[in-house]
């Protein structure tokens, strides 16, 4: 409705409020369609800062996610499509992987299916 003001109308006061409404609107789209892979990193972020802080309060990398809980996370980290985050220690206790498979749960993928890995800490891969 409102591009049909937009257009049928152009140069009118109707059509630059229509105009502006229709950019509210498709933001307010384009907010809800990203909001998962936000929702993704920022939980991978925080469980990633959880882990970090385990390691230098305990001198080790936990053993599991629920080794975070109840102190450092008060749940366990649920993705925005309901899966706990994967994590893992490297061999040799060097490290740590961390990631979110996006909303397809595989290994890989584009748009919402793409994966999110945090390595020791640090970004390395995202959408």
């Amino acid at each position: 409705m409102y591009a049909k003001i937009v257009d049928e109308h152009p140069r009118t006061d109707a059509a630059r409020r229509a105009a502006e409404e229709l950019d509210v609107y498709r933001n307010l789209r384009r907010a809800v369609t990203e909001y998962p892979g936000h929702k993704a990193r920022d939980l991978l972020v925080e469980t990633a800062r959880a882990i970090e802080v385990f390691r230098v309060r305990r001198g080790a990398w936990p053993r599991s996610l629920d080794k975070l809980k109840p102190g450092l996370l008060s749940q366990s980290p649920i993705d925005p499509w309901g899966r706990v985050l994967r994590y893992e220690t490297k061999k040799g206790k060097n490290g740590y992987r961390l990631a979110c498979l996006g909303s397809d749960g595989k290994v890989g993928g584009t748009g919402d299916a793409s994966d999110w890995l945090i390595e020791d800490g640090v970004l390395v891969r995202h959408p």
